[in-house]
């Protein structure tokens, strides 16, 4: 006997709860009579406000300003590329000792103003423009900055939906995210596994006017091999030594990405790419940076930190990383984790070789800058050029987190200026009712008992399977569905549930039911393996 089981590939494999309550054909087909309360959503209604005043009802617009939001002066050199002409190199001398700060972001996810658009309402919680407050603090501390982000950045908020499918970045445009990297002075990106999730031409296009580096040392060609993206770039840096001579220091910078990228977005990338151990890349390429010219190397990791065993083409591997020999730093993230927590008291602190109070890992600055822009993290690393190289003093080195400024609306008046039309219009779209409910629908007992918030998503999974096998010879298989909570306390945030009132459905609702831009897929599977 064979089966149709509809469900989607989730980003963490622990998400994904497979649940099925008998075989009968009917047992799911009919789940919204086992709703209480609860109706299908209606046709889409998809028509626009009439009136600006209705689009921007209870929200303060973001106003343009005469200001100059980028400077187009290029901050980067390529491996390839000689010097810039405004850049003089200096050559160090014996002893010269210099203090260097790695400002990083991770896990973006589309953040970028301080606005929360499933709410709709403004967040002092979120949003780039908000980290690049702690930014321009951090580099008046200390100038000789290196500013990078570890990736996760183009998707994860009806901002990134709007700009992929609504009004959608075409060639030449460039995309709000890049825009805000540049205008702010990022050194260089790298990919996370959600970078993927609009599939590989969309990216390229975006990826094409990105002004910055944007890095990844383990995403190779399906058919050649050959390395899909930039492996890496070296920076020549003028900074000020500690007695204030100028001097030039060449930052090598790198990027990985988790292997399970072909798991998750499987559709946009099965026969086009391969993805290579993220510790295996990474030891391969520093002799290769090394003889480029790399004083220092910086990994930016977009992976969590994981733990002290390591089995080859695992997920989350920053520790491994850490630990590699001619690696001397380490931005991670994926996880949505903090690190260090300065106090001697985080969740990583349990393995061996890791500092959480000088947040090291064997003896390797690391941080993890927790997600959706809410940390800054810092690395500062003590230089010292002996022997005709530069050397990590790992005594006087250390990574700290700063968390924004919850309590106060500041905000980066350069990144409110380039999110203004995306803003705006992601607020004009979220803003659109697609249906209506006649019960309220939220996720606080999602993990322990039947839940509305996962039934509908179920039900909407049953409507599109069934439309798409009609007129096929599977048409008459019994079908089941299989969906999960996403807002449930995630990650241990107490604020991350669903609670929808009853009465009109928008798709800023649909979207705070379902954050993620995953991929359907209907599974044909025998009695027997559903049953295992």
């Amino acid at each position: 006997m064979f089966y149709y089981v509809t469900t989607l590939f989730f980003k963490n494999a622990l998400a994904l709860s497979l649940i099925v309550a008998g075989l009968a054909s009917a047992s799911l087909a009919q789940a919204d009579e086992n709703t209480t309360g609860l109706t299908s959503v209606t046709a889409p209604t998809l028509e626009a406000p009439s009136t600006t005043e209705e689009v921007t009802e209870g929200l303060a617009p973001i106003e343009n300003t005469t200001e100059n939001v980028t400077d187009k002066t290029p901050i980067a050199t390529s491996l390839e590329n000689p010097p810039t002409p405004n850049t003089t190199l200096v050559t160090p001398v014996e002893g010269q000792t210099v203090d260097i700060r790695i400002a990083s972001t991770t896990d973006l996810h589309t953040n970028l103003v301080n606005y929360d658009y499933y709410q709709d309402k403004e967040a002092q919680n979120i949003g780039l423009a908000k980290t690049a407050v702690l930014f321009k603090k951090a580099k008046a501390e200390n100038p000789n900055v290196v500013i990078v982000d570890n990736g996760d950045l183009i998707q994860g908020t009806p901002l990134g939906t709007y700009k992929a499918i609504i009004d959608k970045v075409e060639p030449g445009e460039q995309h709000p995210m890049y825009a805000a990297l540049e205008a702010l002075g990022f050194d260089a990106s790298t990919l996370g596994n959600h970078e993927f999730n609009y599939g590989l031409d969309y990216f390229k296009t975006v990826l094409d006017t990105a002004d910055i580096p944007v890095l990844n040392a383990n995403v190779r060609d399906a058919k050649t091999n050959a390395l899909a993206f930039n492996p890496y770039v070296i920076l020549p840096k003028n900074f000020k030594d500690t007695t204030g001579k100028n001097v030039t220091v060449n930052i090598g910078i790198t990027g990985i990405v988790p292997p399970q990228i072909m798991n998750w977005d499987k559709a946009n990338l099965e026969g086009k790419v391969v993805v290579q151990d993220a510790v295996e890349a990474i030891t391969e390429i520093i002799p290769t940076m090394k003889n480029a010219g790399a004083d220092l190397i910086l990994v930016l990791s977009h992976s969590g930190i994981g733990d002290g065993n390591y089995e080859k083409g695992e997920e989350n591997v920053g520790y491994q990383i850490a630990s590699i020999s001619g690696v001397d730093a380490v931005v991670t993230g994926h996880s949505h984790a903090e690190f260090p927590s300065g106090k001697g008291t985080g969740f990583y602190e349990k393995y061996a070789g890791v500092d959480g109070v000088r947040g090291l890992i064997n003896r390797t600055p690391v941080t993890m800058a927790g997600k959706y822009g809410d940390h800054l993290g810092i690395i500062d690393l003590n230089i010292t050029y002996t022997n005709g190289r530069w050397t990590v003093n790992k005594d006087k080195s250390q990574s700290s987190i700063r968390k924004i400024n919850t309590k106060s609306s500041e905000a980066d008046q350069t990144i409110l200026d380039i999110a203004k039309e995306a803003h705006n219009g992601t607020i004009e779209y979220v803003r659109k009712q697609v249906g209506t409910t006649t019960a309220p629908i939220t996720s606080y007992f999602a993990l322990v008992k039947d839940n509305s918030s996962v039934q509908i998503v179920n039900n909407a999974q049953l409507w599109y399977a069934k439309k798409e096998l009609a007129g096929t010879p599977y048409a008459n298989l019994p079908l089941l569905s299989a969906a999960a909570p996403f807002k449930a306390e995630t990650r241990n945030d107490p604020t991350a549930y669903t609670d929808i009132p009853a009465g009109p459905i928008a798709i800023k609702n649909v979207a705070d039911l379902y954050l993620y831009d995953n991929v359907a897929a209907i599974l044909k599977i025998t009695g027997t393996d559903l049953k295992e």
